[in-house]
């Protein structure tokens, strides 16, 4: 059995419905679902993004478990982001209905060309530390060894609990 740690986010559309539509479909292979409050970011944007890129996200966390492993569980991320609109995106950082990231999957380490665990920016991201820690405070993160709640973001995006 393996705890998924996973990352939630959407800054297009009808944010808070993708992100209620993208929790339905990953009940469907998760179980014992735990989910953090919604929280408001400020997008990340390339240097010369397009100003239509600048969108607020709604971010937030879910821990489940799965039987699966993350090389197998991954690409049914993969089709429930396109079957919510992901679409395909050519460009790195652009609007998207829906983006579901695996954060940490309990302290497996895995590198390949399409799947880093844990996520490889997880830690930098107030948006992705301050919903992780709120549900899974104590996890450690396998290549650091630090425990969530006592890691402190790099870049800051005036992360903000959202309030419909």
């Amino acid at each position: 059995m393996y705890q998924y740690l996973l990352g939630l986010g959407s800054n297009l559309g009808y944010r808070k419905n993708n992100l209620e539509r993208a929790i339905n479909e990953l009940s469907q292979i998760l179980f014992d679902i735990k989910q953090s409050s919604l929280y408001e970011s400020e997008a990340m944007l390339t240097k010369n993004a397009p100003k239509g890129w600048d969108m607020h996200y709604l971010n937030m966390c879910l821990t489940g478990c799965s039987s699966l492993k993350p090389t197998d569980i991954f690409p049914i991320f993969q089709k429930i982001e396109e079957k919510i609109g992901k679409g395909i995106h050519n460009k790195r950082w652009s609007p998207r209905s829906i983006d579901i990231d695996i954060l940490l999957v309990d302290s497996l380490l895995i590198k390949q060309d399409n799947l880093q665990i844990p996520h490889p920016a997880m830690l930098l991201r107030d948006f992705v530390l301050i919903p992780a820690i709120e549900i899974w405070p104590d996890a450690k993160h396998p290549e650091t060894g630090e425990v969530l709640k006592n890691i402190k973001p790099k870049i800051i995006t005036n992360t903000k609990k959202y309030a419909d």
